[in-house]
């Protein structure tokens, strides 16, 4: 976590000296334009108010404060939440003029900006039902990779859909690549359905990927983790975190 966001999150809690040194840096007059990458975009969206510029407006940069997905520790603000859940409802009346694999796709990639305060605040039940019909067609398609990608997680694990996991796990387009041995895309599957639904599928690719691993030392632990893998091996050995976190909790849930 970056110092600033550390920052922002004491300022949350009300440390006052914080926040006033956050904010001299964030509105220092000579920071006349919105540049994303100068401050984290939690600060912004914290002093957004007060800045000199405005960030709300949709643009085409998945860097800028306006397409943040939801953080861990900081709600999305409320106008923020309700923007992206008419976003989403405005995808989900398209999908159903039309329900094709990309319209689908284009709903989970609209749902995987909202955070549980804006599910509660701004979705109905009819959307929600209609948003896991959705889901369930993109982890029942054969020609979709979604499930390998952490939008489509970062949407199943806000809503604790176990039977979405399943359908992904039933897809025979997983087990393709499981047998083609094409490892680039297991991270944030792994991540995802050990978290929503830990399996013995999962438990045994997890063993599998942490039984390639190699001797790492503590202080070589970053570099490992972050090196280009290029071969097979070597992929599946960046994975290696990944996979060991979704065999704890394999474990933890009684699978192994």
């Amino acid at each position: 976590m970056t110092q600033r966001t550390c920052g922002a999150r004491c300022a949350v809690r009300g440390e006052s000296e914080v926040e006033n040194e956050l904010r001299t840096q964030v509105l220092d007059p000579n920071v006349k334009n919105y540049w994303w990458e100068s401050f984290d975009n939690w600060v912004l969206l914290f002093f957004r108010s007060e800045l000199g510029f405005v960030i709300d407006e949709k643009d085409n940069d998945s860097g800028s404060p306006c397409n943040i997905r939801p953080h861990p520790v900081f709600s999305l603000p409320p106008d923020f939440g309700r923007t992206r859940a008419v976003a989403l409802r405005d995808a989900l009346k398209k999908y159903v003029t039309n329900p094709t694999l990309n319209n689908a796709e284009e709903v989970v990639e609209f749902a995987s900006y909202l955070d549980s305060e804006a599910v509660k605040n701004w979705l109905s039940e009819d959307d929600c039902t209609l948003l896991h019909l959705v889901v369930a067609q993109v982890a029942r398609d054969e020609k979709t990779r979604w499930f390998f990608f952490d939008t489509f997680w970062q949407v199943v694990t806000l809503f604790g859909w176990r039977d979405i996991a399943e359908l992904v796990e039933n897809n025979p387009a997983l087990h393709r690549q499981l047998a083609a041995e094409d490892a680039w895309y297991w991270e944030d599957f792994l991540l995802g359905a050990s978290l929503v639904r830990p399996s013995p599928f999962v438990a045994q690719l997890s063993a599998s990927i942490l039984s390639l691993r190699d001797n790492v030392s503590p202080r070589d632990a970053a570099e490992y983790k972050h090196r280009l893998a290029w071969s097979l091996d070597e992929c599946k050995l960046s994975h290696c975190f990944a996979a060991a976190i979704a065999w704890q909790r394999c474990r933890k849930s009684g699978i192994v």
